[in-house]
């Protein structure tokens, strides 16, 4: 064949596959007209018009890729688009929403704010000192009471008051008999803190009664003469000061947002829905490009989904590529909420820009979500083979990307899903326990090469229900309780006969402990997932009780290895300790943690409940707590294996490695596979401290090396080994950084 045929039937070769590729684009821009035909010269003004035209194709032409170009420019979302069953590809053909070359697109649901004058008589309540700062607008027709507020991409505080918390049961007898002891939905304020707002229902208290999470509730009642403010719903504990422990009840606070009595800061606002006001302090000489969230949701992909069934119909093959997302709002709880732990989040909640429900083979790539009330993406019941991939998520009032799927029972749909060079960073602005990315009875997923940092706490979190949940004399509460499948689980399973024998009383414990749930398994799907590669820094930076990476009541055969954990300093001004780097917490087994880096953090590496492994990581410059906070209230040790790791400990003192309640408790680490581990104390070379003693006396640890590892160079970063490193010797494998976090040249 001469060259000019090959050149010739090569070209052919490549417009039929071209053509193949894309078989139809359609066009939309902001300036175009949905009486349009949708080509480049007369693009579409709207996405669902886009939708629709798609919805008219006959199926030869639905056989094929079809790209939906959105040209450059703000796309106004006014009502949730919504992608269903008919909106999907065929086959493997896919279905594609995508920003033109170079062409900056952003989706909003945010609604500009006009119309602003400066107040000139003082409203009931407003500080008399900032009268001449504050202006005031009439709310637009499409807005109603919405949590979150933006100058441009900028969140703005919302009023709020100071810090307080008073107890009723100490500082007055009298009205501490008012509220039931643990109250969850009333909570006593200092005298004249609160009054008759005419918009009651629009004011909200935020909460921070335990370590571990926060909850912003709205009012239902003012009781003046009581001095007691009443929720429309339950807090997740009771709200009151004594209801916890002290250690659970770290630096506690309530304060109350948007009510105009505390309006006196620059950039502060309330909005008053009986009176249909917004009142705002301008950061500026006055308020300019104010944007008002009119949405919680902006995109949500969704099949046929049977809830209380055990089948769902997914829509299959939509992408979306390239496009910013952002202006949500915060949703609000009620009483019909399931929440898993500690109610972190909700089920079933239309609270992220783009969600999933019921669906398979989509892709969200290379998009921006940024300013914005809620989550960034929800794969929510049925959600498989979902990739999430190359995308900035930032500023978010709660939690990046979430993977809910359906609570304990057979269903177990939500799986081999992939989360993948993800930048996510200053998420949970508004509820400080939201997280980077969340499995909760999600299973077989990859999230891998993601950089996560500047979190309020946990990045990476994997979680279940945990045993205790399970008994049917436990009261149904909003937290597990009302996620359970029960006409899905097995009653055999949920027998007090059953539950006996794997709950248990440890020695010089109070608390229960349990063994492993062996036939309570088959309903915990947030097994077998793997966590690799990814770098995190600066997590708990708000709460505490948790870890950067944090397993808790999930399934078995969890792999979390070669992730960089490092700078894991909690709040700038310490005051309580942060946990640890990476943990499995209550009820949790079989996980594997391999071959990690944790370095130069205010924290512990490790906090080590029940049977799981910590295998060859490096853990460097991690003080001053200990190590390994080997804590079994939740179940013991078992098998447990700690080998091949190494330790570099630079405190001042000679410190712990592994970190009991009590030293009589290093007996529980018999049985246990503690061997060939490096320790090197850096002040105090060779020191074998009373801890490790108690550990070698367990028969434990007898190969283990009490000296410099021989890193290159530990203290600037460079974790290799030089070639006569007592690890090589051992058999500790080297771990290769420069692979961890997100990819190069991507």
């Amino acid at each position: 064949m001469t060259n000019f045929k090959l050149h010739f039937v090569l070209l052919i070769f490549l417009l039929f596959l071209h053509a193949n590729i894309w078989a139809l684009n359609l066009y939309v821009s902001p300036t175009g007209n949905d009486n349009n035909n949708g080509s480049i010269q007369k693009p579409f003004q709207t996405i669902e018009r886009a939708r629709n035209e798609i919805r008219k194709l006959d199926k030869t032409k639905l056989d094929s890729n079809i790209q939906v170009i959105m040209l450059e420019g703000d796309y106004k979302v006014s009502k949730t688009i919504v992608f269903e069953m008919q909106d999907g590809g065929l086959g493997e053909k896919l279905i594609t929403y995508t920003a033109a070359k170079g062409a900056k697109v952003n989706v909003s649901g945010g609604v500009e704010i006009t119309g602003w004058k400066k107040l000139t008589q003082k409203p009931v309540g407003l500080p008399t000192h900032v009268l001449d700062k504050v202006w005031v607008a009439d709310l637009p027709t499409e807005l109603g009471l919405f949590r979150t507020l933006f100058k441009g991409d900028e969140r703005l505080p919302r009023a709020q008051s100071p810090d307080f918390w008073e107890d009723p049961y100490f500082s007055d007898p009298k009205i501490g008999t008012q509220i039931p002891r643990a109250s969850s939905t009333m909570v006593y304020l200092p005298k004249g803190t609160i009054r008759n707002w005419n918009n009651i229902s629009d004011i909200e208290i935020y909460v921070r009664s335990l370590n571990w999470t926060v909850n912003m509730l709205p009012l239902k009642e003012a009781i003046i003469d009581s001095s007691i403010l009443v929720t429309s719903v339950e807090g997740t504990y009771g709200l009151g000061f004594n209801k916890a422990p002290g250690w659970m009840r770290v630096n506690p606070f309530l304060h109350i947002e948007n009510a105009i009595d505390y309006l006196d800061e620059p950039g502060e606002w309330v909005v008053n829905t009986k009176e249909r006001k917004i009142y705002l302090y301008p950061l500026g000489e006055k308020p300019e490009n104010i944007i008002a969230p009119a949405l919680t949701q902006l995109i949500r992909v969704e099949g046929v989904t049977d809830v209380n069934g055990p089948f769902d119909k997914p829509v299959k093959n939509i992408v979306f590529n390239g496009i910013t997302f952002k202006h949500a709002d915060k949703d609000v709880w009620d009483e019909s909420d399931a929440g898993i732990q500690h109610d972190w989040e909700m089920l079933d909640q239309d609270n992220s820009l783009i969600r999933f429900r019921g669906a398979e083979n989509c892709k969200v790539e290379n998009c921006t979500f940024t300013a914005s009330g809620g989550n960034a993406i929800r794969l929510d019941y049925h959600a498989q083979n979902i990739t999430v991939q190359n995308n900035e998520i930032n500023h978010m009032g709660l939690g990046g990307i979430m993977l809910l799927g359906y609570g304990p029972g057979t269903k177990d749909v939500n799986k081999y899903n992939k989360v993948i060079n993800n930048h996510i960073h200053h998420c949970g602005e508004i509820l400080w326990h939201s997280h980077g990315i969340v499995m909760f009875q999600s299973g077989e997923n990859l999230v891998a090469h993601n950089y996560i940092h500047h979190m309020p706490r946990k990045a990476i979190c994997i979680t279940g229900v945990r045993v205790q949940y399970y008994d049917l004399k436990r009261k149904i509460t909003r937290e597990f309780g009302k996620t359970m499948r029960w006409h899905e689980i097995d009653p055999a399973d949920l027998s007090a006969e059953a539950l006996k024998k794997i709950t248990i009383k440890m020695e010089g414990n109070k608390r229960e402990c349990f063994l492993p749930a062996t036939h309570l398994f088959k309903y915990a799907h947030a097994r077998n997932n793997i966590v690799e590669y990814n770098e995190v820094e600066h997590c708990l930076e708000k709460l505490s009780d948790g870890a950067a990476m944090n397993v808790s009541g999930g399934g078995t055969g969890n792999i979390l290895r070669r992730n960089y954990i490092h700078h894991i300093l909690g709040d700038p001004n310490p005051r309580e300790e942060i946990t640890s780097c990476m943990r499995t917490d209550d009820a949790q087994w079989e996980t594997l943690f391999e071959e990690n880096i944790i370095a130069n953090s205010r924290t512990r590496a490790f906090e080590h409940k029940c049977e799981n492994d910590v295998i060859n990581n490096f853990v460097i410059n991690v003080r001053p707590t200990g190590v390994i906070s080997a804590l079994d209230s939740w179940g013991p040790f078992l098998n447990s294996k700690l080998r091949n790791n190494i330790f570099v400990i630079t405190s001042d003192d000679p410190m712990y490695v592994y970190r009991v309640f009590n030293p009589s408790h290093y007996v529980r680490f018999k049985g246990m596979d503690i061997d060939n581990n490096i320790y090197y104390d850096v002040n105090h070379p060779g020191l074998i401290t009373d801890d490790l003693k108690a550990v070698r006396e367990q028969g434990l640890d007898k190969n283990s090396f009490y000296g410099d590892p021989l890193f290159k160079d530990w203290v600037n970063g460079d974790y290799r080994f030089q070639p006569n490193s007592p690890a090589l010797k051992m058999g500790i494998k080297p771990i290769d950084i420069s692979k961890m976090g997100l990819l190069k040249n991507n």
